[in-house]
């Protein structure tokens, strides 16, 4: 399964608040040390994401999120010295523009069959996208020691990509294993209601119910109860209609009563929930707050077939589109 994404204006607004720390480093060569702390990055705007889903087994399945175009700003103070010599010190800005990135999430459960995922892990966190199209250097002085290493700056640009790289990464996989029980718990309650354990065979068997539940407590207990054949008892002419809608004029309809000009179906997140929060986090190492506003559907003037009350067995019926 793939989705990409058309508008990331909303999304854009939440991760230009996001301050993405990295760690200090040093680096240089057999005369310079260049040395670069409090380095921080902030503004990150994606202009394309990719959301991939597979599943690799009955217990594992991989959500991988991945962007070919992304930008992001970071600031820095720097200092160098040549030999024992203080060479001066400063701040500075390095900007990454169509940079690269990917991070897979696998989520486990004994049985996704039945159970909902009970954990999951980063299988995979790229580092090496990272792309610095600019990298300034401001003295503290006179401005000299600046555009000295502005004139150096093809050193440094690979360290500050892979710094970036890797803080990104780390900083990624702690935040959330803090949040970890927090996002299991919440796919469990989510999915949890509405997983059914079977208890008589093969779940996937759409007729399980009425072979194994229905005839035979029937015959054990001798009961006279004459059930209605969806089969036999609906006229031919009738279950064609009801089993199979032409997708044609259904997605003709869905055009002109349903979907607005741009073929979207939008819809008030209060519609289909009491509250607008989904998520919500208090704690001394962080608050998160997670709202949907509203929910906006495409490509429901785009059904290939739709069957509607399908009788699939003779006390059984089916839907799907």
């Amino acid at each position: 399964m793939h989705r990409q994404l058309q508008d990331y204006q909303a999304l854009n607004a939440i991760l230009s608040q996001i301050i993405l720390p990295v760690s200090d480093h040093t680096t240089g060569n057999a005369l310079v040390d260049i040395e670069l702390t409090q380095i921080s990055c902030t503004n990150i705007q994606i202009q394309n994401l990719h959301v991939d889903h597979a599943k690799l087994s009955n217990t594992t399945q991989r959500l991988s999120i991945q962007s070919s175009d992304f930008d992001l700003d970071c600031k820095y103070r720097w200092s160098y010295q040549v030999g024992f010599l203080d060479g001066g010190s400063g701040v500075g800005l390095a900007g990454f523009r169509q940079s690269q990135m990917q991070i897979d999430f696998d989520f486990t459960s004994p049985d996704f069959e039945e159970y909902p995922p009970d954990d999951f892990t980063i299988s995979f966190c790229r580092d090496d996208g990272y792309q610095v199209s600019n990298l300034e250097f401001n003295g503290d002085g006179m401005g000299l020691s600046g555009n000295l290493l502005n004139s150096i700056d093809f050193l440094l640009r690979s360290t500050v990509e892979e710094e970036v790289g890797i803080a990104a990464c780390d900083t990624i996989e702690e935040k959330l294993e803090f949040l970890k029980s927090d996002v299991i718990d919440y796919f469990y309650n989510s999915i949890n209601g509405y997983l059914v354990q079977s208890q008589h065979g093969n779940t996937s068997d759409p007729l399980e119910m009425e072979e194994t539940i229905l005839l035979s407590s029937s015959e054990s207990n001798g009961s006279s109860t004459s059930y209605y054949n969806f089969q036999t008892d609906i006229p031919l002419s009738i279950q064609s209609v009801l089993g199979q809608v032409d997708e044609s004029p259904l997605n003709r309809l869905m055009r002109r009563f349903v979907l607005d000009e741009d073929g979207h179906l939008s819809l008030n997140a209060t519609t289909f929930m009491d509250s607008n929060v989904v998520y919500e986090i208090n704690s001394e190492a962080t608050d998160a707050k997670l709202s949907l506003s509203s929910v906006t559907f495409g490509g429901l003037d785009t059904f290939k077939s739709f069957r509607f009350i399908d009788p699939i067995g003779k006390y059984t019926l089916q839907n799907g589109f």
